[in-house]
């Protein structure tokens, strides 16, 4: 797959012009959604009526079964579900209310740091760093950080141990007094129809795209710029209300965590221990086999002086004529298939 000619960021017109970038052939049913599967392996992409928005382009492609997807997962979860009910834990109350970032920094996730640092800063630690680069940072980062949270909170609200929902906070200035309120749904309309002309200004399909193209600070900036000259609304923003039970039920569950956690990381232990044996084992047999093929080809050179005139055997030979087992060259790859599939829990 040749990916040399996408850009993230950009719209491709339809499927055929797609295909025309990629120097692929042009097909037609399930082989044509067999090949739109095959594509997500090499990069990101959303659709839009026929139009493709490029979102991301991977350096190396996505297996075929991806297991950069659930890899340590559900240990993050488990250990983000245990962090966040010991801070609800403390509470005296049983509703909280977050941010995204707060959510993040409460759990240990980013630093202070964080979006708040300039670039200026960043490169007197490292000359290198470019905007382009920091924007990439942050990119990765809000995807996978967004993901990884969002996952423990469905799995919190799936045990019924927390509920969640959004709001937007907006903050508004009224005879010099700063007021802050939830937005009802004609606000939050308000608020949608904003985001949507903004979007429509800086040509763009969706806030996917936004990120993609890195405008989505500018974006918010301009959206918030929209509603204050309508609204004279100073700021709007989103945040999460987390309603919890009684802290008998969050006891409980944080035993259970710390249970299932202590499972999870010895079986991550075992994992690792068992590929790492068969690594051994098939270097070993490797070694034992080059050992004896450099023994043989030595002495055939030292006992005939015309040596650069004589064929000297392939390895494969000597492993037949001496015996040598080896492992097959797949032998690792179906081993840690095998513990995925056995040992995994």
């Amino acid at each position: 797959m040749n990916t040399k000619n996408l850009r993230q960021g950009n719209v491709i017109n339809n499927y055929k012009e797609l295909c025309i970038l990629l120097h692929e052939e042009i097909k037609e049913g399930n082989s044509k959604k067999a090949q739109l599967k095959e594509f997500e392996r090499y990069f990101q992409y959303k659709k839009h009526g026929h139009k493709f928005i490029i979102l991301n382009i991977y350096d190396n492609p996505l297996p075929k079964n991806d297991k950069r997807k659930n890899s340590n997962r559900k240990i993050y979860v488990t250990y983000i579900e245990s962090i966040l009910l010991t801070y609800l834990f403390k509470s005296d109350n049983n509703t909280e209310y977050f941010t995204k970032k707060q959510l993040w920094l409460i759990l240990g996730m980013v630093n202070q740091s964080y979006e708040n640092i300039t670039i200026d800063k960043l490169r007197e630690t490292d000359s290198r760093v470019t905007r382009w680069e920091l924007n990439k940072f942050y990119q990765n980062c809000d995807y996978k950080l967004s993901s990884i949270l969002f996952s423990a909170l469905n799995s919190l609200k799936n045990r019924s141990l927390i509920t969640y929902e959004e709001e937007y906070v907006i903050i508004n200035e009224l005879d010099n007094k700063t007021q802050t309120y939830i937005a009802d749904n004609n606000e939050k309309k308000a608020i949608l129809e904003a985001e949507k002309i903004i979007l429509d200004e800086m040509s763009l399909f969706s806030k996917s795209h936004a990120i993609s193209c890195f405008k989505l600070n500018k974006f918010y900036t301009n959206v918030n710029k929209f509603l204050y000259e309508k609204y004279k609304w100073k700021m709007v923003y989103k945040r999460y209300k987390i309603i919890f039970l009684d802290k008998k039920y969050l006891k409980m569950a944080l035993n259970e965590n710390e249970i299932l956690l202590r499972k999870l990381l010895l079986n991550e232990r075992v994992i690792e221990a068992v590929n790492k044996r068969a690594e051994k084992i098939s270097k070993s047999q490797e070694k034992k086999l080059d050992d004896v093929y450099k023994e043989v080809t030595d002495k055939m050179i030292e006992t005939d002086k015309l040596w650069s005139l004589i064929e000297l055997p392939d390895k494969e030979t000597i492993k037949k004529e001496c015996g040598i087992f080896t492992y097959p060259d797949y032998f690792i790859e179906i081993q840690k298939n095998l513990s995925q599939k056995l040992l995994k829990i």
